[in-house]
């Protein structure tokens, strides 16, 4: 339930007002102090602070409702027919309007008279959803990413998308529960009150998590901006130029992610389990815990050998499962055979150290002059993290889960994770695929700086898109990133290895029969620790990031109980997997609709298939753990 029930009217404007006021204003821990300033920096601080101050009272919340989603039906369109506009500064404004066109008209209105000038505007997952019923209407330059709308202008005012500052679903933080059933044609007008309460108090929860995490981090546009910068007020890394760049993105690599045995079903004996391992914050320890590179001064050297400055090594080699690379498909393996690697000297000397590789033959090295970690800003926001964790465990404990005190905690727990999980990212940037985009009106001249384009990327007889690259060129340093992503794939390879009969790896977990406990730290919180997250009675793997496990205590009708993990797939089961594994394709329809800029609407459907070999076609050395056993 929301925190209050509104009574509405409408305004001479047709917009419903919600009149309630209990529990409104800006949250306590937002309140900047009042500190005299005495020198021209403090001076100039104080500026600052009163221009954030200024801003964050000009962020509001936008939220629409639509029509349910139904993928048994789709050429039927989704169309919004109430939104929210919120802030505490004015009492929530309504829109309820079953004709699209003038829903759209009536909400960019809103927008646009918001009291005063330069409001910022946000919509969870707006950019994929809310903001795309807009965009015929709205004119001007945007930034998108993928097709998610980031940034677009209404006036004086900036839609916003928070989806990429708190990437979680609104669930994961605070939100009420509702039969969506309610929101049908023909049957919404009897649930009106209880639509729009439900609506209105999604937006209060939202305004609390966006002015929170604006508050603490400032207007950056994206969780990985807040996050770079909060790493740089620690450390310093130097930028690379673009020759650079080209040259170093070759040993940038994400996460690991193997079938290790291939695909199979495997049921544990009388007393055994299959073990899910994971460790606690991988990339953050890695940048705490290994030196990387923070230079711009990169050198090439052909004909030389591994120095105490070597970070990346351009050889040949016979590997047994040890490097990674890029093979036909351009998807990352790590093959067995002889095989050209551009690997990272952590996974290398991994790789020695273990026994993996053979025959090597150094085609070149690249060296740099400086060297450093990222300790002291990992240490202070992981033992913040775990701080606050603790303390919203207290809270639990005492039964109290939704007080202010333990909202506000349980937003600092999010803000700290988001952190230090998006820290190393920024470093990888590309911007050479970073585009400008201006959206004009049909038939219109190119608008200035996109003469080059002569025609847009999409027209149609309401708008017009048209792209350009964006004419940026800081390069943060991807040989950072690369040295922080390797570091993690020999800490994973080294696990591997001490693991009997591993089955599986992603990223920062592995699933195996057993593992060494002498040689693999275990640890619930501890940063870089490996921690037990679950035990299997029985695993299906099927292909890369798609497989099941029952629980070892499963028992029938709890599937509910099995985890299932389908990248891009929704709504796989146990008896899906078998069927995958034995050869057999299964389709399905994600549940909710696609959203595009050109104005497209359909539910993703994909053909799945089992993409591993089965365990028993592998060759023998392809069946093991790294280690043999």
């Amino acid at each position: 339930m929301s925190r209050h029930a509104p009574e509405t009217r409408v305004d001479d404007r047709g917009f419903i007002i919600i009149e309630a006021t209990e529990n409104r204003g800006r949250p306590v821990e937002d309140a900047a102090p009042d500190a005299a300033p005495k020198t021209g920096a403090e001076r100039k601080r104080k500026h600052d602070t009163r221009k954030h101050e200024i801003r964050l009272e000009r962020v509001a919340i936008l939220d629409f409702e639509t029509d349910p989603f139904d993928n048994t039906k789709p050429d039927e369109r989704i169309e919004p027919f109430t939104a929210c506009l919120y802030s505490p500064l004015f009492e929530p404004i309504v829109i309820w309007d079953e004709e699209f066109e003038s829903f759209c008209d009536k909400v960019l209105a809103a927008i646009e008279n918001l009291p005063g000038e330069g409001w910022t505007v946000y919509a969870h997952n707006g950019g994929k959803f809310d903001f795309m019923f807009l965009i015929h209407k709205l004119r001007g330059a945007m930034a998108f990413k993928g097709r998610g709308l980031m940034t677009a202008k209404v006036g004086t005012h900036e839609l916003r998308d928070s989806f990429h500052i708190i990437p979680e679903k609104l669930s994961a933080f605070h939100k009420d529960e509702f039969d969506y059933a309610k929101m049908k044609r023909g049957s919404r007008q009897k649930h009106k009150d209880e639509i729009i309460r439900y609506m209105v108090s999604d937006c209060e929860y939202l305004y609390e998590l966006v002015h929170g995490f604006l508050s603490r981090f400032g207007f950056k546009i994206s969780v990985g901006q807040a996050a770079f910068a909060s790493m740089r007020e620690f450390h310093k890394v130097a930028r690379i130029g673009k020759l650079a760049d080209a040259t170093l993105r070759q040993y940038f690599f994400g996460g690991r992610v193997e079938c290790l045995r291939g695909a199979g079903h495997w049921v544990a004996k009388p007393g055994e389990t299959f073990k899910l391992i994971d460790r606690n914050s991988m990339y953050p320890a890695e940048m705490a815990q290994t030196r990387h590179p923070i230079s711009a001064n990169y050198t090439k050297i052909v004909g030389k050998g591994i120095t105490p400055n070597t970070i990346f090594i351009d050889l040949s080699c016979y590997s047994h499962g040890a490097l990674v690379h890029k093979n036909e498909n351009n998807e990352t393996s790590a093959p067995y055979g002889y095989h050209r690697f551009h690997t990272t000297i952590h996974e290398y000397n991994a790789a020695l150290e273990l026994g993996l590789i053979e025959r090597v033959k150094i085609h070149s090295v690249i060296e740099c002059d400086a060297f450093g970690t990222f300790e002291e800003f990992i240490t202070a926001f992981y033992k913040e993290k775990e701080e606050w964790k603790k303390k919203l465990d207290a809270f639990k404990a005492a039964g109290d889960d939704s007080s202010p005190a333990y909202w506000y905690a349980k937003r600092q727990y999010l803000f700290t994770k988001y952190i230090l999980n998006n820290s190393y990212g920024k470093f990888a940037q590309n911007p050479a695929r970073y585009k400008e985009t201006v959206v004009t009106d049909p038939g219109e001249a190119a608008p200035e700086g996109y003469e080059e384009q002569k025609f847009p990327v999409f027209e149609c007889d309401q708008y017009a898109i048209w792209e350009r690259p964006a004419p940026r060129s800081l390069y943060n340093n991807v040989g950072t990133a690369a040295s922080i992503t390797g570091a993690a794939r020999a800490d994973l390879l080294r696990t591997i290895h001490n693991c009997t009969n591993a089955l599986y790896c992603d990223t920062d977990s592995v699933i195996c029969s057993d593992y060494d406990k002498n040689a693999i730290r275990i640890h619930p919180t501890e940063l870089g620790a490996w921690d037990l997250e679950a035990e299997f009675s029985e695993v299906i793997i099927v292909g890369k990031k798609l497989y099941a496990c029952k629980p070892k205590d499963f028992k029938a009708g709890q599937e509910k109980k099995i985890k299932v993990k389908s990248k891009g797939a929704s709504g796989l089961e146990w008896n899906d997997m078998l069927a995958l594994l034995e050869g057999k394709t299964v389709s399905t329809t994600q549940k909710g609709a696609t959203l595009t800029k050109t104005g497209r609407q359909f539910y993703l459907t994909r053909n799945i298939k089992r993409t591993a070999p089965l365990a028993s076609s592998m060759p023998m050395r392809e069946r093991h753990s790294a280690n043999g056993k």
